[in-house]
């Protein structure tokens, strides 16, 4: 398989509510991933197979979506891990 680069990473609220939003990744090619919550402090975490990134730590908006920090980095050599730091539980 093509090893997959993430180009972007745009957070978008997604009601009257500020704890609903979305993340929208974009990449150049189709990835694996796994999606978990890990708790103290509460993080959402998704780690992307056999991929890279073109994305920033600072470049990434935020917005007003309840996402303190989104930190990026290499996984078992290969893989990408993103972690969405959250200042509060969120369901």
């Amino acid at each position: 398989t093509e090893e997959s680069t993430l180009t972007n990473i745009k957070l978008n609220q997604t009601s009257n509510n500020p704890n609903d939003f979305n993340s929208v990744l974009t990449f150049n090619h189709k990835v694996d991933y796994d999606i978990f919550t890990l708790p103290h402090p509460d993080r959402i975490v998704i780690d992307l197979k056999d991929c890279r990134t073109a994305v920033k730590s600072n470049q990434i908006n935020l917005g007003l979506c309840p996402v303190s920090k989104i930190r990026i980095g290499i996984q078992n050599g290969y893989d990408l891990r993103l972690v969405y730091d959250l200042p509060q539980h969120i369901k």
